[in-house]
């Protein structure tokens, strides 16, 4: 499975009591920056009151220093990171507390030359499948006792810390997924661009094929869905649409909006569109995806924002999880309870807030619950949005008890009656039966 290292929080409370918090935002931190490895190998030195702490991998059969915090001294000295590694190769943290006394130590050149180690303790940094591939170690120049206690935060540091390498690993190879994605996504437009400029079947078709062809067949789900663009001469713009199948019971959903209309919109609509449907794995985290998305649009078109809304429908059991990136709310309709939101919402893609990430949220849809979700288009058609809000909530109010229909195109006709549409409007709607059958039919 694929993550981002999203919001990390490690606390560990030392013997006498004080709490250290090593909570770091990762949400503006580039590829590659250990920021949490860095705090939490400082974290080491300050609760033990060593020299030294450092983190030492194996990595294609070498060794490397991933952090490190205190003195700077021990780099000198090749052997230092081999010797950490080395320790590595038990259960249980490694401890010497005086080097001194050491047969197999006192030689060494960190404890017989100018470092003058004498204390020595290491954890294993241990992978999920439960291999062996460094150590969180601290040193000091000076012998010391090293209780139960002390192995058992410096084991929580190093777990804390393996975690976060692997999820550096997992987030470098999202982020090049992400890039994979994307000229995937560029080739895939500029094919269709010249397909349809070929047989001159003008914007419409191009926003049509880029939108999906149609909604998945799923036991005990149904679906009915929308586009409808404001300039009605280019019939293209910026919102989207799309929900199809992960694996054999869970369905993705999202809806999305790139502020503008007219093709550039589109353009940007379909680069992120495509490469969702890339990144979409079956091992997905919805934040994580918007996250991803939002790593691409401020990349490739620093200037663009977007909202986007993404959710996972378990077919078997009504359970939903989403995040939200500056989208309308969605509106659930459930009998006997009414119309109600799908709260929070955060900030948009490509706006550059620090430390900000999207949150995974969950609820479950019960049996003949009608989720509504939307793009801002259909509630600011009469430009006055409360309005269109009460409009939208009436709307779906009177159509949500008709179990069976074409409850997207029913809601916009209610909605846009007398008003028209000054913006692209995109609406997806999804009836969760509950009957508990079996599943997606590919």
């Amino acid at each position: 499975m694929w993550t981002r290292p999203a919001d990390t929080g490690t606390a560990l409370r030392s013997p006498n009591g004080e709490l250290h918090d090593a909570v770091v935002r990762r949400g503006t931190a580039e590829v590659g920056d250990d920021r949490v490895v860095d705090a939490l190998t400082a974290l080491a030195v300050e609760h033990f009151g060593v020299a030294l702490a450092a983190v030492t991998v194996v990595e294609d059969g070498r060794v490397s220093l991933k952090a490190n915090a205190g003195s700077d001294e021990f780099r000198r000295y090749r052997s230092a990171t081999s010797l950490f590694v080395a320790s590595a190769c038990g259960d249980d943290v490694w401890v010497v507390e005086d080097a001194a006394l050491d047969t197999e130590l006192r030689t060494h050149p960190l404890v017989a030359e100018g470092f003058g180690l004498r204390f020595v303790a290491a954890a294993p940094l241990v992978a999920a499948g439960g291999t062996r591939y460094g150590t969180l170690c601290i040193a000091d120049r000076s012998a010391r006792t090293f209780s139960a206690k002390d192995r058992s935060v410096l084991q929580g540091l190093a777990a804390a810390i393996s975690h976060e390498l692997q999820s550096l690993e997992r987030l470098r190879a999202q982020v090049a997924a992400g890039r994979d994605a994307l000229e995937s996504a560029e080739r895939e437009i500029e094919r269709l661009t010249n397909r349809y400029q070929r047989k001159n079947v003008g914007a419409a078709a191009m926003q049509s094929a880029f939108l999906p062809q149609a909604l998945p067949n799923v036991l005990d789900v149904s679906f009915s869905a929308i586009y409808e663009a404001a300039d009605e001469d280019e019939r293209i713009g910026g919102d989207w649409y799309d929900a199809f199948p992960l694996d054999e019971r869970r369905v993705l959903l999202t809806v999305g909006d790139v502020t503008g209309h007219g093709p550039l919109a589109a353009g940007i609509m379909a680069k992120l569109l495509i490469s969702l449907r890339a990144l979409a794995r079956e091992d997905v985290d919805v934040d994580d995806l918007l996250w991803a998305m939002d790593g691409i649009l401020r990349r490739e078109h620093p200037d663009a924002i977007a909202s986007a809304f993404a959710g996972i429908l378990d077919a078997r059991t009504g359970d939903l999880e989403y995040a939200n990136a500056g989208h309308p709310n969605p509106l659930l309709w459930t009998p006997g309870e009414g119309v109600g939101e799908l709260a929070p919402h955060g900030y948009m893609l490509g706006v550059p807030v620090a430390g900000w990430s999207p949150e995974r949220h969950k609820t479950a849809l019960r049996k003949n619950a009608l989720l509504v979700l939307y793009t801002d288009g259909l509630t600011e058609a009469t430009r006055n949005i409360i309005e269109g809000e009460r409009r939208l909530v009436e709307a779906v109010q009177r159509v949500a008890p008709r179990v069976w229909g074409d409850t997207a195109r029913e809601i916009a006709d209610d909605v846009l009656r007398g008003a028209g549409s000054h913006d692209d409007v995109a609406i997806l709607t999804v009836r969760y039966h509950g009957r508990k059958g079996d599943l997606v039919e590919f």
